[in-house]
């Protein structure tokens, strides 16, 4: 039969195991011994650490100056030791110098150089007891395995002032100063003496150096140069703007109309600037040439032009006109003759006239105010204005401002006359030549001349063009005048055609060829009926029959020309013909209208 097997339980049997059988148990009493002898000597160190930081006395280890170990002695044998060692370390001690082949020697004693042992133990003594804690701690743990060097300068002490008086004195020995640049203006040139540079010694910086040697007992020679010191820079734009003056036209001077006197002309004087940048770059003594511009007009070519050319002529007949008349036109005429115009000068006729007033000599003198005759305080001067300003047009000035009569005059071609009026209508122009222009005017005989003369400096001729634009006759009206004597007649309204003209400049060449051709004025001027009065027994004839002067309504004029009312005229104009060689009047018949104003 088979065998029986009995199973016992598990653990049945078994010993309970020894201390040493349980697990782990070795490495956990290892570790409590390992963390026990830690803590021990984590305390021992941090013990010894705060010993040496609060109850170590001496220099800690590791701490030297130079090559003297000063770490575990006290502060006084620190002392002794360093007086012992360095005591004589200045003794007989110099430096020499040698700049630009100048030598000299500095001695320890010169420089005032010495040393401190006692603050220097000290200085030792206080590193690692200075700071915070930590930094402390650092310094302090470290110390058995670093080597610091206190450096040992800073107890070493130089007289620094001492040094750089040593050092003045070779200066003066090796420095030379910069000459500048100078230079003397001439008619022609600038003659410039030109700069060398300077030698100069960096003295702080060499005292810096010799000093810093003797603080680490390096008493090696030093030899150096001095610097080169440039002259200042030629101040060429300051030389140019000294010297530049713009070229200035010879000119007439009017201040003092009855003695004018032609100023010198002014030549322009600069130079080639970057030319002369070149010869100061070349160095030494030279010279910059001066460029001379003379102007556009010298003195003597304006001498020898001023007033040289008449410019244009041109005169009116004064044939008819009274002597009162004639009287305001040459005081007119005295006013103007001899005025001077420099280039860009505005003539203004009533700015030279002046106010026409009995005061200043002016008379009264007939004039037609809407075909009637009246009496004017300067009466006919506007023929003198007319007269100029075909002169001014034949001179080939500028026209600033010109307006043309109400209605035609009989001295002069429709389109042709400038009225003016004090205060209200002016006759300008310009002399937009490059020469002063003088304007003659008089009376002569029975005629009104003016000229004006200047410096012709174009072989020009100048024409005036007509353009009559329309024309319209006047007519002829005639009325009965109970009051008059039976049988008699009288114009009491002359006829004046109205008319458009437009007037043209033509310049020409010396061949005859038009250079220009340009529009000069417009002028309109108003019909004006001519009216005769009958006396009783005559029947009137032709044209419309007017009323009797009891019944005749105010003169009813056309209107003016738009572009300025007409003034009061107050003179008559003279109907006969011009010259020979003048422009001939129009052919309306009777007196023209003189639009002057006092």
């Amino acid at each position: 039969m088979g065998k029986t097997v009995t199973l016992k339980p598990p653990g049945e049997n078994r010993k309970p195991p020894t201390r040493a059988e349980k697990p782990g148990g070795a490495g956990r009493a290892l570790a409590k011994i390992s963390a026990i002898v830690l803590g021990s000597i984590t305390a021992l160190l941090l013990g010894v650490l705060i010993w040496a930081m609060f109850g170590y006395n001496k220099i800690y280890p590791g701490i030297h100056a130079g090559e003297i170990s000063l770490g575990g002695l006290t502060e006084e044998d620190a002392r002794l030791t360093l007086e012992l060692e360095l005591s004589g370390v200045y003794d007989g001690a110099s430096i020499s110098l040698n700049v630009d082949g100048q030598s000299t020697k500095i001695t320890a004693e010169e420089a005032g150089a010495g040393f401190s042992a006692e603050s220097h133990a000290r200085g030792a003594y206080e590193m690692g007891r200075v700071g915070n804690v930590f930094s402390r701690a650092l310094f302090v743990a470290s110390s058995p395995f670093a080597s610091r060097d206190m450096g040992g300068s800073d107890e070493f002490y130089i007289d620094r002032a001492a040094v750089a008086s040593r050092i003045k004195e070779l200066s003066a020995l090796v420095n030379s100063e910069p000459a500048q640049f100078s230079w003397e203006i001439k008619s022609s040139e600038i003659l410039v003496r030109g700069g060398s540079p300077g030698r100069s010694l960096n003295e702080g910086a060499l005292a810096d150096l010799i000093v810093s040697r003797f603080l680490s007992r390096d008493f090696s020679d030093i030899s150096t140069e001095t610097a080169l010191v440039e002259p200042e820079p030629l101040p060429l734009q300051s030389l140019y703007d000294s010297v530049r003056t713009e070229p200035k036209d010879a000119y007439l001077d009017t201040s003092n109309p009855a003695e004018p006197k032609i100023m010198p002309h002014v030549d322009g004087i600069g130079f080639d600037m970057e030319d002369a940048r070149r010869r100061a770059g070349q160095g030494g003594d030279f010279s910059i040439p001066l460029v001379i511009t003379p102007p556009a007009l010298t003195q003597a070519s304006l001498e020898s032009r001023l007033f040289k050319d008449t410019l244009a002529s041109f005169s009116t007949n004064l044939a008819s006109s009274s002597s009162d008349r004639t009287d305001n036109i040459r005081l007119a005429a005295s006013f103007i003759n001899g005025t001077i115009l420099l280039p860009g000068d505005v003539f203004s006729y009533n700015g030279t006239v002046g106010e026409r007033t009995a005061e200043r000599g002016f008379k009264g003198a007939g004039a037609y105010v809407n075909g009637r005759l009246v009496d004017e305080i300067g009466g006919g001067i506007c023929q003198m204005s007319s007269t100029l300003y075909n002169a001014a047009l034949l001179a080939n000035l500028k026209i600033v401002e010109r307006q043309n009569h109400s209605m035609t005059v009989a001295y002069l071609q429709s389109g042709r006359d400038a009225t003016v009026n004090w205060g209200t209508i002016d006759f300008r122009f310009e002399n937009n030549t490059a020469y002063p222009v003088q304007i003659l005017a008089s009376v002569e005989g029975k005629q009104v001349k003016t000229s004006i003369i200047g410096y012709r400096d174009s072989d020009y001729t100048v024409e005036i063009e007509r353009d009559v634009l329309s024309s319209t006759p006047f007519q002829e009206i005639t009325k009965v005048n109970d009051a008059l004597a039976p049988g008699s007649k009288k114009v009491t309204v002359d006829g004046h055609s109205g008319a458009v003209v437009q007037t043209y400049r033509v310049v020409k060449d010396s061949l005859g060829n038009v250079v220009s051709r340009s529009a000069e004025a417009k002028s309109t001027y108003r019909k004006v009926d001519k009216v005769t009065e009958l006396g009783p027994g005559l029947v009137p004839t032709g044209g419309p029959v007017g009323p009797s002067p009891s019944q005749e309504p105010a003169p009813s004029p056309s209107p003016s020309p738009s572009a300025s009312p007409s003034p009061s005229p107050s003179a008559p104009d003279d109907p006969s013909p011009s010259p020979s060689g003048e422009p001939e009047p129009d052919p309306s018949p009777g007196s023209g209208e003189d639009d002057t104003g006092a």
